[in-house]
């Protein structure tokens, strides 16, 4: 919505577009619907959970990523989410709790997997000569970046996947490197695709993620503080909406987890439909920018 809002108002249609997202699960709402393929629903494999099992086992086979490392995203993004009067899940968490919570799709636990939620939130994006006259302080968008990669039948050769094609443009629309971002909202429906998203973006190599997470260095005071607000995990899931709306508070400077003097903020997306005709999947990435 973001990529799309900046297009038309560089073609001039308009002078600010309003984005929007509103979720209402069962029993008034959206009815949570199974997809797959007529090679996958015979056999259980069906849906985002397993998907994200064999994403999962990939990852542990290929890289030597852990359950443990898988926990301790978990564990820091509820700390951050108990600052976070919004959040669904702020009770305290420790990498035993997530340890111990049930398996849902092995290798997957209750903890590594996303909320349930009814919500919604917006945005608006306008011109910057019109922000300078508005009530808030503008967080100023520096770069955008957005692939359709086929990556789940057509593996990258670097191992990084699509979002690797998403962080090359984003960054370079922005003008700086992983190394510069002060605080990301990493999409993270399950802990699998934080661990991708690390990657993939240029933030960490597959051997020092593990490590990364461990020394909690993906909380605020760390090297890449992350999901500040609880994340998808912990706050809730508005299909990234909330990400969105973090970003902008911690350019702003306004967020109940701020990260000191931050003054690039990004946010990423992940979607699609890999178990349907044709197998691909999005990757989505915002870099927004202190005034």
């Amino acid at each position: 919505m973001m990529q799309t809002a900046v297009a038309v108002l560089a073609a001039g249609f308009c002078r600010a577009v309003l984005c929007t997202f509103g979720c209402q699960n069962n029993p008034m709402g959206v009815i949570p619907q199974l997809f797959g393929s007529p090679f996958a629903i015979p056999y259980g494999d069906v849906g985002a959970i397993t998907f994200m099992g064999h994403l999962a086992r990939r990852q542990m086979h290929e890289h030597g990523i852990t359950s443990t490392d898988y926990g301790h995203i978990a564990v820091q993004w509820r700390k951050h989410a108990a600052t976070n009067p919004d959040a669904q899940m702020r009770k305290p968490m420790t990498l035993e709790d997530h340890q111990n919570s049930r398996l849902i799709n092995a290798p997957l636990h209750l903890f590594d997997c996303c909320l349930f939620t009814d919500g919604g939130g917006a945005f608006i994006v306008t011109s910057t000569e019109r922000a300078r006259d508005l009530k808030q302080t503008p967080a100023l968008i520096s770069g955008l970046g957005q692939v359709h990669s086929s990556e789940v039948i057509r593996p990258h050769d670097d191992g990084r996947g699509g979002g690797s094609e998403a962080g090359e443009r984003v960054f370079r629309m922005a003008g700086c490197r992983p190394a510069d971002i002060d605080v990301a909202q990493l999409y993270d429906a399950f802990t699998p695709r934080v661990v991708h998203d690390l990657v993939a973006y240029g933030f960490a190599a597959w051997e020092e993620v593990g490590p990364l997470a461990a020394a909690g260095e993906l909380t605020v005071g760390g090297r890449l503080p992350c999901n500040t607000a609880g994340g998808l995990l912990s706050e809730g899931h508005l299909s990234g909406m909330g990400h969105v709306a973090e970003a902008v508070r911690q350019v702003r400077g306004t967020s109940r987890c701020q990260v000191p003097d931050a003054e690039l903020s990004m946010a990423t997306g992940y979607g699609g439909a890999p178990h349907e005709p044709p197998p691909t999947v999005a990757y989505t990435a915002a870099i927004l920018r202190r005034p």
